[in-house]
This record gives structure tokens, sequence and C-alpha cells, in this order.
């Protein structure tokens, strides 16, 4: 199979075999787009399988899954009226009108990301997944068009050009067509919810989306490469690979996926703009400083409700309980460290996690949480104080559970023993007051909306998830 130049660089290939889940997808699109192909599909012997100008339907599904074909057959079909820069368009603006903190967000720089939706290319095959997504998963699709307005947003507060916006939209609507391989049984679990071996798939599909535009000849290798990296964080605890050090679109696209699960988290909150500026202070060095500045800055200067009363002793509780398992999980860690004889990658991972857990506690002390709620009459007499810690007690809340699932994948895949572990995982295992009734929780979660914390893959799992998923 010959791959691109950036294809190349990036060691990527897709698959000889068609991928049952992808494939179901193109069938099921096809019943509402004609879906044609663009040019004869063989398999790996030369037989013809399926004629230039057919239409796909599900009467060729046992044909084509069955035989290793010579081409990829994502580059083999196109739909007679692909996805139109309209469509995104009015897509863009569904967005807006639902999400009204979107809107603020964006603020005087909703033209300028609406233009570069407009002049993104949607070519080849990602194009031909992207209409796809657009018409078996409407709520992914809500979510690419939501990340390419951030993403592109990111590129104009960082003054970059409008071609490098327009790079960045486009990157922002494909970075996820890598799930369309994805069993979605799986992809409907919460990420909390999932075991390894259903993470492992899932976690393999910015591999996929990279390899997708890598392989169109379309895009260029910058993109590829950013599509690859937009669940990486820089502190090395994102995935697939926790690769600490990202190219610059990827910086901007990890920031923006992240910020668009916060928008969802927070859909419908009267406070959601400031609970996402205390979020981004929840995790210490996981996106680029220069990023986070502008952005909390940009929040910060969003107005805001009055802020609603709070139960302080409630509040000390939440903190209290934060910082007495994280820092016990602290100590269990020093003290594997300690006892000397671990392998190396099990003596690194001890180390990562020492620093995951230590920024937490930091980030709490810096928030100055730990000191606001040991003066409770104070807290009662200011309300917005009391607001900005129940923010920071929700994002503990939301946060600690994923950094506890973090240390349990590293000891899964680290350990000697795993009950070397468990006294740092019971650590971990914090029970949280449940938050106050008064104040209306964050709505439950979609299905793959996870905390900002997630975990790394190595490669021998990430090769055999890729097999999995790809057929």
């Amino acid at each position: 199979m010959t791959s691109t130049s950036a294809h190349a660089e990036l060691g990527l290939e897709l698959p000889e075999r068609p991928g049952t889940h992808c494939l179901e997808h193109l069938i099921q699109a096809s019943a509402t787009r004609e879906l044609v192909v663009t040019e004869d599909i063989r398999d790996r012997r030369g037989i013809l399988l399926v004629a230039k100008g057919q239409r796909i339907n599900a009467g060729l599904r046992e044909r084509l899954i069955a035989r290793r074909l010579l081409r990829p057959l994502e580059s083999s079909l196109a739909f007679c009226e692909e996805l139109r820069p309209s469509e995104v368009q009015l897509a863009a603006q569904r967005e807006l009108d639902e999400h009204p903190h979107l809107r603020v967000l964006l603020g005087d720089d909703v033209q300028s990301v609406m233009t570069a939706l407009a002049r993104a290319r949607t070519l080849g095959a990602p194009g031909t997944l992207l209409t796809t997504l657009g018409q078996t998963r409407p709520a992914a699709f809500s979510h690419a068009v939501r990340a390419a307005m951030l993403v592109a947003w990111l590129a104009a507060l960082l003054s970059r050009s409008d071609a490098a916006m327009r790079e960045a939209a486009e990157v922002g609507l494909l970075h996820d067509l890598g799930e369309m391989y994805v069993d979605p049984a799986v992809l409907e679990l919460p990420e909390a919810q999932q075991d390894f071996a259903q993470w492992r798939m899932h976690c393999v599909h910015p591999v996929i989306s990279a390899a997708l535009l890598g392989e169109s000849g379309v895009y260029s290798a910058q993109q590829a490469a950013a599509a690859r990296e937009h669940h990486e964080r820089i502190d090395g605890s994102g995935y697939p690979v926790g690769a600490p050090v990202l190219s610059p679109l990827g910086r901007l696209i990890s920031c923006a996926e992240a910020l668009d699960a916060l928008l969802e988290r927070e859909h419908g909150h009267a406070h959601a703009l400031a609970r996402m500026r205390i979020a981004l202070r929840m995790v210490p060095g996981q996106f680029p400083r220069d990023v986070v500045d502008l952005l909390t800055e940009r929040l910060r200067d969003c107005a805001l409700e009055p802020a609603p009363t709070h139960d302080p002793q409630g509040l000390r509780e939440v903190v209290a309980a934060s910082l007495d398992g994280l820092e016990q999980a602290r100590d269990e860690v020093l003290r594997l460290q300690r006892g000397g004889d671990l392998r190396e990658d099990e003596r690194a991972a001890l180390q990562h996690l020492l620093l995951l857990i230590v920024g937490y506690i930091m980030a709490i002390h810096d928030s100055g949480a730990g000191k606001m709620v040991e003066q409770l009459p104070w807290l009662i007499a200011a309300p917005e104080a009391a607001e900005e810690v129940d923010r920071i007690c929700c994002e503990l809340r939301w946060q600690l559970p994923g950094l506890r699932r973090h240390a349990a994948l590293l000891a899964h895949r680290r350990a000697r023993s795993a009950d070397d572990w468990r006294p740092v995982l019971d650590a971990l295992d914090i029970a949280l007051p449940a938050a106050q009734a008064a104040h209306p929780p964050a709505p439950a979660p979609a299905a793959g909306a996870a905390p900002l914390q997630t975990a790394q893959v190595d490669e021998e799992a990430q090769s055999e998830a890729m097999t999995d998923a790809l057929g």
C-alpha cells in the first residue's frame, strides 16, 4: 500500500480489510444520501468486487467485509451530495443558539470563526466520513463542529493567520473520525465505566483519525499529527501515548477538545463559564500556559449572575476530604518509591503519578480553598467567596475519580504486583460529600465526556487495540 509522505512521517497505515463498524455507519448513511463507488473496488488478488459507479447498500456488506482490499475502502467511496460548507455553517449556528455560553466565549471573534468554517476543506475519505458522521452520529457531529469553532477561535486568540485558522477548523471537524471504527457500545459508555479492554479500544481512535488524514493526500502532516494528539496532555497524562511534547496545532486541538467537554458538562448551568475557569486552574500542567492564560482572562471577563447561597460547612468537608485523600496517596507513593527493587518503568510511573497528585494538592492550596473554608463566618458573609469554593468542590468531585482511574491503569500496566499499589488506589478512592441540594448539579456527563485527567496505553496494547478496532 502506498502512503503519502505525511502519512509515512507518522508511521500510520489504514487496513486492507474494511472496519466492520465503519462499514455499518457507511451503509446506514447510504439510506439517506446516495453513496457510490468512485473507483473499482478490488481485492488483493485483483478480483473485481464492486464496479465504479455502483451504489453502496446493505447487500454489499458481506462481499466487502470478508476480503482484503487492494486499497482502503474509504478512499473508493463518495456521496453524490457530500457535506456542503453551508451545512457546516448551519450546524455551527445551531450550536451557538443551543449553547449561549459558547457564543459569549467567542465574543467578537464569532464572525472570523464562521469564516474559517466556511473555508474548511472536507475532501477525500475524511470528507465522506464526516458526511457519514452527520447522518449516523449527530451528537458526535455537533461535537466536531463545536471543536472546530473552538480551535479556530484559539488560533485567532494567538494571532494566527486566516490560513492557520482554516487548517485548525479542519482538524476540529475531522479529529474524531477514528471513533467510527470503534464499537458503538463502547462509545456509549462513559469513560469512567469502561473496563481496560474497552478503554484500550477507545483510546486508539486518535491514531485512526490521524491515519485517515494522512492517507487522504489532502491534509498536511501537521494536521494529521494534531488529530493524533487531540487527547494528549503536556504533562504526559493524555492518550494514546502520553506524549508530553505536542505540535503547535496539537496544543490547540487538545485545549479545544477539553474546552468543549467542559462546555457540555456545564451546559445549562448559570455559572458555566466561571466553573470552566476553575476547571482550567484545577488541572495544573496539562495545558499550555499561554493558552490557559488567554482562556482564563476571557472567562474572567464574562459577566456572571449573582452567586447563590452555599453551606460553608459542607464545602469545608469536601476540601478536607480531598486534601486528606491526596496527601495520603502522596505518602503511599513515596513509601513505594523508598521501598526499592522497582523496575525502571514502574519507578517512572510512580514518579509521574506523584507529580500529578502533588499538582492537585498545590492547586487546591493555590486557589485559596483551604484557607477560605477555615473561616466559616467570613464565608457565610461573603457569598461570592463561597461560590468560588463551591466551584472548586464541584471540580474536585469531577476530577478526582479520573485521577484514581489513571492510577489504576498505571498499576495495571506498570506495577510488578498490583497489591503493592493497592494502598495508593485506596487513598485515591476519595468519598466526597454529595453536592448540596440547593445548588443545581451539573448535568450528567454524556458518553465520552470524561474528566480532563486521562491515561495512556503502551505501544503494544495500542497496536492490539488498533487491530481489534480496524478488523
